[in-house]
């Protein structure tokens, strides 16, 4: 299942080309991990049964297609997400069927290294609306290009769960874009 359940923050612009290299992360201890938008309880509260959730997901070299991801069942320890997948046309593409996460693993999504991980206020515009957010910008390793490979992740702070706005940026430009299209309820 294409579940993208991702949750986190950042600091300083990356260009069309890569990480502005004039931000750094804070040195950090190893493995220390940089702060969560907001708590695992706040997760569970914000998706009860029947959130619904469509995600716009652009990536380099394949065709546009939303996804769209319904809670279906959900407990104290975890919850059950459907799955589908959409054309631009709206048409049905794929059934990914439904899938059970304890909130843990989905509070975990959002675990990124404190020493590749900047985090800062911000703000962005997307079809579901205009969003307070805490960017998370997070620097690749050597192994995933270096400092060309960057992640940034607009969290709404007001909307614990996926980032609301959300791009994976190479050398060679924006390679995945997800972008919030709408979430009820809200």
């Amino acid at each position: 299942m294409t579940l993208l359940l991702l949750l986190a923050c950042v600091r300083g612009p990356v260009s069309q080309t890569g990480y502005d290299p004039i931000a750094e992360p804070a040195p950090a201890p190893a493995g220390a991990l940089a702060p969560h938008v907001h708590t695992l309880e706040q997760l569970r509260a914000s998706m009860p049964v029947g959130t619904v959730i469509r995600l716009r997901v652009r990536a380099a070299g394949a065709p546009e297609v939303e996804q769209r991801w319904e809670v279906t069942a959900a407990d104290a320890d975890g919850v059950t997400i459907a799955s589908r997948v959409l054309g631009a046309d709206g048409a049905l593409l794929k059934d990914e069927g439904a899938a059970v996460s304890t909130w843990a693993e989905l509070y975990a999504h959002a675990d990124f290294p404190a020493d590749r991980t900047l985090v800062a206020p911000s703000s962005v515009d997307v079809p579901a609306g205009h969003f307070e957010t805490v960017l998370y910008t997070v620097i690749g390793t050597p192994e995933e290009g270096g400092r060309d490979f960057v992640k940034q992740l607009h969290f709404a702070k007001d909307l614990p769960g996926p980032p609301v706005y959300f791009t994976i940026v190479d050398g060679k430009g924006t390679t995945l874009e997800m972008t919030l299209l709408e979430r009820t309820p809200r």
